[in-house]
């Protein structure tokens, strides 16, 4: 018979078993519940939304796309350009109509290229991607819209007009005059009708309910199978690395479908631009995820080292030593050293689960967590638990829990 409050043998393999399940079932959570959240904070918070596409021009195949898109508005309305032209030139001269427009096109793009380049297309860029993303995000949201900002037939427009009138504005008078004034809608992109939002409204509402109800479910999935394994530390071991398993398995998927998304697209250009598009819109997603994945492997480390191996035991002599001359140093009290160690003692896999959870908690509330972040909570991490080892040291009759 088993000795009072050791778990009875009998029930090991049975707790085992829901505990791996319990694991399992928190890391496929905990996947689902990285990408929705990151979606939500991301894709339905305008402020983000805006902070991440300022970089897309940066990249140079998005800043060609821009220009190319400058080129494309500007002459549009200019496709009798070869024969207005051949009108206005003598007789003589008519064989240089044909070159006006080649000539005009690489100027409109010579001046949006350096257009893109300065501040003042920054702010018309945030400018209209902002009030495009305020419009969509209120449409989505079942919230009321800004009317100025959806047309008169309810399509939501991507206006980039004052931006094609700055590039107008470097062209000089000669070539304004060649072009014309430009036509209604010029720089005028539709990104989607209120009519076929409808549909996604309801997809909106179901992703905001998951960005709440799968982090709970992961805590709780998570909870249960730490509290039902048979030896608490080896299972943290577990948990931490199947963390950053879950996390590379991510970063895995995202370039899987970064190539097969992208790799869709025909034209060359388009497609560099959209592979460094992608780049930077999930940029965050696949820091999120390393940070998340880092986490994971100090964790399991941090459990390792509380462990009995032999290198595990000099780590934690170590600090022993050094935390026992300390104390010498400091004149600390022996007697209330000793009350410190026994209540550890009883109370070990609570404190380390309570530290493990406090971090977690710091690392998905953090707005945008670094690598200084996931760094400082991790050492601190690895401090409380090997802290909590030196405080109580195991004996050899502990029973795991």
């Amino acid at each position: 018979m088993a000795a009072s409050g050791t778990p009875n043998p009998r029930f090991h393999l049975p707790r085992r078993i829901v505990a791996v399940v319990l694991l399992v079932l928190a890391l496929i959570v905990g996947i689902a519940a990285n990408v929705t959240v990151w979606t939500k904070d991301v894709l339905l918070d305008t402020n983000e939304w805006v902070a991440t596409v300022e970089e897309l021009p940066q990249q140079p195949a998005v800043a060609d796309a821009i220009a190319d898109l400058a080129v494309d508005e500007i002459l549009a309305a200019s496709e009798d350009l070869r024969a207005e032209a051949r009108q206005s030139l003598p007789e003589e001269l008519e064989f240089l109509a044909g070159l006006i427009r080649p000539a005009l096109e690489e100027v409109i793009r010579e001046q949006a290229s350096q257009l893109i380049q300065s501040d003042e297309f920054q702010v018309l860029w945030s400018q209209a991607n902002r009030l495009t993303h305020e419009t969509l995000t209120a449409v989505l949201q079942k919230d009321d819209p800004n009317d100025l900002l959806i047309a008169s037939d309810g399509e939501i427009r991507l206006d980039l007009s004052e931006i094609l009138v700055a590039v107008r504005g470097e062209l000089g008078e000669s070539a304004e005059n060649l072009l014309g004034p430009p036509e209604e809608g010029e720089g005028v992109i539709v990104i989607a009708t209120v009519e076929d939002l409808g549909e996604a409204q309801d997809a909106v509402d179901t992703l905001e309910s998951l960005a709440i109800v799968l982090p709970i479910a992961f805590w709780v999935l998570l909870a249960g199978a730490i509290a039902v394994a048979v030896d608490r530390r080896r299972f943290l071991v577990a948990v931490g690395l199947g963390i950053a398993a879950a996390m590379a398995l991510t970063l895995v998927a995202l370039r899987v479908a970064q190539n097969e998304v992208v790799g869709l697209i025909e034209d060359e250009a388009t497609r560099l631009a959209g592979d460094q598009a992608w780049e930077v819109l999930t940029d965050s997603l696949r820091n999120q995820s390393w940070v998340i994945l880092g986490f994971g492997l100090l964790v399991a480390a941090g459990a390792w080292v509380a462990g009995p191996a032999r290198q595990a035991r000099a780590i934690r002599d170590w600090v022993q030593r050094f935390a026992l001359s300390a104390r010498g140093a400091a004149g600390a009290d022996l007697a209330g050293s000793r009350r410190s160690g026994e209540f550890v003692r009883h109370n070990r896999n609570l404190l380390q689960g309570l530290g493990v959870g406090v971090a977690l908690v710091v690392l998905i509330a953090w707005d945008r967590p670094s690598w200084v972040t996931l760094v400082v909570v991790a050492g601190l991490l690895v401090a409380w638990l090997v802290a909590l080892e030196v405080l109580a040291p195991r004996r050899r009759d502990d029973a795991p829990a």
